[in-house]
């Protein structure tokens, strides 16, 4: 599925009634109201859900249409948008650091497969891979 227009109704916050005082300090209101988002589903029909809906199932999906559309700085997604995409990018780099580990523990080459611990055993010269 894929996100392709967004619809701002007439209960959905502004920018200037965003801010809430909870005591001395000023917080951003927390909500979805007011926001419906149209969804292509793979049999190319089209459907209205609302941004609470969608941001509970596919979050990654609506911050990034809202980004590329500009609607990150909107009451309904400046509060969750940046954070969801932080998070999104901090995944795939810890994704990517598994994949390219180094291989070393302790300073000792540990190998990834039995070809390679045989191959270590030859160069070394001994059989410990090979007996462990």
């Amino acid at each position: 599925r894929e996100i392709i227009n967004h619809r701002r109704k007439n209960n959905a916050i502004d920018k200037s009634e965003q801010m809430v005082r909870n005591g001395n300090k000023l917080h951003k209101k927390k909500t979805t109201a007011g926001w419906d988002l149209e969804v292509e589903w793979r049999d190319g029909s089209t459907s209205w859900l609302t941004l609470k809906d969608l941001k509970n199932s596919n979050s990654v999906d609506v911050a990034q249409y809202a980004k590329s559309n500009r609607s990150d700085h909107e009451p309904a997604f400046d509060w969750w948008v940046n954070d969801v995409l932080k998070r999104r990018e901090r995944l795939i780099k810890m994704a990517r650091s598994r994949r390219l580990k180094t291989g070393y523990k302790f300073g000792i080459r540990v190998p990834d497969t039995v070809e390679e611990a045989m191959e270590l055993d030859r160069i070394n010269g001994n059989t410990l891979w090979q007996d462990a």
